[in-house]
This record gives structure tokens, sequence and C-alpha cells, in this order.
């Protein structure tokens, strides 16, 4: 219970700090979920840059995709970039991958057992 309060404590926080409405006015909950709408807290750049991808001949070109994935954590994954070679010859191709910027988003999660009344702004 106690991280429940927390986390609307930090709702109400993060929500005057950005003087945003995050749940609106006063929203009754009954034994269930509610999510906010997300927002953005920041970004981040990935610079562009080339790899040498090598293979030894592919009977077509999607036998091999590179994929360049993003994650803050570790666990959780965004794809950015997605390579296929040119050709099925063997050989040595660039995969140019372009620079991104990257919008970190976030969202709250209300989650009762009972029926509350709350709002957070």
């Amino acid at each position: 219970m106690k991280r429940y309060f927390f986390i609307l404590a930090l709702m109400f926080t993060v929500g005057a700090a950005f003087g945003a409405i995050v749940f609106g006015s006063l929203t009754t909950l009954n034994n269930s979920t509610a999510i906010s709408a997300s927002n953005s807290v920041g970004s981040f750049s990935l610079p562009a840059f080339t790899l040498n991808v090598t293979n030894n001949g592919l009977s077509q070109t999607t036998d091999l995709k590179i994929i360049q994935r993003t994650s803050l954590d570790g666990t959780n994954w965004a794809t950015n970039y997605v390579w296929n070679p040119p050709s099925t010859n063997a050989g040595t191709y660039q995969m140019a991958c372009p620079a991104a910027t990257l919008t970190v988003l976030q969202d709250f999660q209300a989650v009762t057992t009972n029926s509350v009344q709350f709002g957070a702004y």
C-alpha cells in the first residue's frame, strides 16, 4: 500500500513539475487499472556510423538481417534501423546507419484493489 501512495505522490510531483494534467480531474477507479497519456521527458541522439559486413554468399538477401537496437535499461529494446545486404554475392558490404534522435516518453499507471478517487496534475 505504501508503494501506491508513493506512486501517487510521484504523479502529483511530476505533474506539477511539468505543468501537465496526468490523470485529469478527480477520477474514480473501482478495482481496475488506468493509464495516463504519455509525455516527453527528454531525448537523446544516436550518431551516424558505418559497419563493414562480410558474408560468404547468400541464397537470398533476406538470409541476413542486421538490426540496430537501443535500450535505456538493457532489457527493453527499440529497433532503430534494419539492414539487409544489397546482393547475394559473397563479399563485404557497408551498412550505413543514419543518425537518429529518440524521444524518451513516460506515462503513469494507477492500479486499485478497491474503489478510490484521485486526481493528479
